[in-house]
């Protein structure tokens, strides 16, 4: 009956989650185009497209600096404006980079919401501050394994072993923050609502290994 529903629904009337799926973002694949060096500077063009599929439904551009004692990375991602299920979205899940770790570093400070769990619309519990938590307490255990232990607003991030050797992460965004509003005055944004910062997580395991 769900699915009869569904098609018989209008498009603003199904979840966000379902249109998601519908136009393929969920299981897709990056697949890497073009990749460019340039001196100390790397160019990688990819696309991301439905799984088992080779509909394009973003592209993505990043550009990483390599310097003596940091690397720059700055990662564009745009909708496939030929693309007419992306073109029908009411709105498009959150677009982020996954970064692969040591996992002797145990140890994650920031400089943002917290001590606990919060996000873009749950966070007025969760003071600005420099936070210090390990890894592990940031986990969840939800009955339907899903991603856990996000903080939000994040200006920088510093992931550490127990020698304090690590990792530091600062976040800068080009994309103007988008102001305060609520549902009778939303309105189309680049960001979340009110957000200030990244919306980090750090986890040992990914939601699949978690519902092994």
């Amino acid at each position: 009956l769900m699915p009869v529903l569904a098609k018989l629904l209008p498009q603003e009337h199904i979840s966000f989650a379902r249109q998601w799926r519908d136009a393929g973002l969920e299981n897709g694949e990056v697949v890497v185009r073009e990749t460019i060096w340039e001196g100390a500077v790397m160019t990688v063009r990819a696309d991301f497209r439905a799984a088992g599929s080779h509909a394009r439904l973003f592209s993505i551009l990043t550009v990483a600096t390599f310097k003596a004692a940091n690397v720059h990375l700055q990662v564009k991602v745009l909708p496939a404006e030929d693309n007419k299920a992306i073109a029908r979205l009411q709105t498009l899940p959150r677009i982020g980079a996954r970064l692969v770790l040591q996992p002797s570093f145990s140890r994650m400070s920031w400089m943002g919401c917290g001590p606990h769990e919060c996000y873009p619309d749950r966070k007025a519990a969760a003071p600005m501050n420099l936070h210090q938590r390990q890894i592990e307490e940031l986990h969840v255990p939800y009955m339907v394994p899903s991603e856990s232990g996000g903080v939000t607003d994040v200006r920088w991030t510093a992931l550490q072993d127990s020698s304090g050797r690590g990792l530091l992460i600062q976040y800068e965004c080009q994309d103007a923050a988008s102001n305060e509003e609520s549902i009778a005055n939303a309105s189309a944004s680049l960001r979340p609502a009110g957000m200030r910062g990244a919306q980090v997580s750090a986890a040992r395991w990914t939601p699949h290994e978690c519902s092994q």
